[in-house]
């Protein structure tokens, strides 16, 4: 069984006022933390990072934990556009796993329990494996089974696959039960100043 992993870091962090992905995380970056999570998957696995204005930055960082990078020309037509370029880059694969570059505390043993719900079903290519945090359904990341790649292809807007999540694929879904501090992300200078305080130093 192989999978793709498609991790965005390609938005314009607008509310941050910066590079969210590239705030000082422990002893290096968000983005060091977010990537390091997908380096020790049991599977074979092809793994994309989809980058934007930051590129030449992010290479670096991608290369270090495996990952090659896509650029998205145009990310401020929202999330769906970096994700449409991710997958598109990828090659024949039993399933693809989505994640954005603002969760700095996912770590990799959360996203092999991921791969293991999506391992029990076969790699059922329809299944799709959604997180739940504490008592919260939903989120990222999110593995989707192969037959929903042209699916993904045709997502538009800003809210990247969680429209086939929550229609034709719902009766697919499973979910994986995971602590729900792993679930939060960055989108202001207050939540991250908080998330650092609490788990951001060494």
């Amino acid at each position: 069984m192989s999978l793709g992993v498609v991790v965005l870091a390609a938005g314009l962090s607008s509310r941050m006022g910066r590079c969210k992905a590239l705030l000082p995380w422990r002893n290096g970056t968000i983005l060091d933390a977010v990537l390091a999570a997908f380096t020790d998957l049991p599977m074979q696995s092809e793994r994309i990072l989809v980058v934007g204005r930051d590129r030449a930055t992010m290479e670096p960082i991608a290369t270090r934990h495996g990952f090659c990078t896509v650029k998205n020309p145009c990310p401020e037509d929202g999330q769906a556009s970096s994700l449409r370029q991710g997958v598109a880059a990828l090659g024949d694969v039993d399933g693809i796993l989505c994640a954005v570059a603002d969760q700095p505390l996912l770590e990799a043993r959360y996203i092999r329990r991921m791969v293991d719900v999506f391992g029990k079903h076969g790699g059922n290519r329809q299944r799709i494996v959604c997180p739940q945090y504490g008592d919260t359904r939903g989120g990222n990341p999110v593995i989707f089974g192969a037959s929903w790649r042209e699916d993904l292809m045709k997502v538009t807007g800003d809210v990247g696959g969680r429209a086939i999540v929550r229609g034709k694929g719902k009766a697919y879904v499973s979910h994986c039960p995971l602590p729900a501090e792993v679930g939060c992300d960055l989108d202001t200078p207050e939540e991250y100043a908080k998330m650092y305080r609490l788990w951001g130093k060494l």
